[in-house]
């Protein structure tokens, strides 16, 4: 029989990670990867808290009937729970980090190519596939999402559990991709002392506590890029700014725009 952990952390993405200047009239896209752990035990408190349309149905922070009033009441609910939150953000538009990304994108795949060079079938050069923009940022960038929700973790709690669950939101990766990913996800959390006990893709249909990163990001690149869920994100900044949640960068100040994080 297969132990539950004592804690899961559910990983989702919101926005976009495509790394180019925005045409003339084009709203931004900020991009957010947001991992939220939660006690088994407080599982069914988390899903309380996810917004529900009159039918009782779950809302995503992109569905047109989720607006501030719901984004407030999940916001201070979530504040106020058991979970803790770690997000990576940024901005796919801003010049300096297209740059960045084209260099990661090449020093990646340039490093891929050598190692499928020096493979002497073909069938261990096909070991080494490039891998696009897209997918190589949003794996990155979920690795410095899930460590900074440890690390707040760690911060509230004084120590980590034995071993952890964790559900990821599941995405268009191809099957190697995503074992690749989950082989060096396992290698370094191993290195930091961390057992990951069940690893699984899942769909919010079938996982709704993957809402809660969704809904997270969600509030902070709906407020980026239409401006209706103000009070919400400044709540999620301001929790972030005293410690309540991580943020790998940096929020804005308290009477700065958004446009600052």
């Amino acid at each position: 029989m297969d132990l539950q952990a004592p804690l899961t952390i559910f990983v989702d993405e919101a926005g976009s990670a495509d790394f180019r200047v925005p045409s003339a009239g084009e709203r931004k896209k900020a991009f957010v990867v947001c991992a939220v752990a939660v006690p088994t035990m407080a599982f069914r408190e988390l899903e309380q808290i996810i917004p529900r349309n009159a039918k009782g149905e779950f809302l995503k922070a992109s569905h047109r009937d989720f607006n501030n009033a719901l984004a407030v009441t999940f916001a201070d609910g979530l504040i106020q729970s058991k979970a803790d939150v770690g997000a990576f953000l940024v901005d796919p538009g801003a010049v300096e980090n297209i740059e960045l990304a084209h260099q990661l994108e090449k020093l990646a795949n340039d490093r891929r190519k050598a190692s499928g060079d020096s493979e002497p079938t073909e069938e261990g050069k096909r070991l080494h596939p490039e891998i696009t923009s897209q997918d190589l940022h949003y794996l990155f960038f979920l690795s410095k999402a899930l460590f900074a929700c440890l690390e707040g973790y760690l911060t509230h709690h004084r120590a980590l559990p034995s071993f952890i669950d964790i559900v990821i939101d599941t995405r268009e990766l191809d099957e190697f991709q995503r074992q690749r990913s989950v082989s060096e996800l396992r290698r370094i959390c191993a290195e930091k002392g961390l057992r990951i006990g069940r690893f699984e893709w899942r769909r919010e249909e079938d996982e709704p506590l993957l809402l809660l990163p969704d809904l997270f990001g969600g509030i902070l690149c709906r407020e980026d890029r239409y401006r209706d869920v103000g009070p919400a994100a400044q709540r999620l900044w301001d929790a972030g700014r005293d410690g309540r949640f991580k943020f790998v960068n940096k929020p804005p100040s308290k009477k700065g725009s958004l446009d600052e994080g």
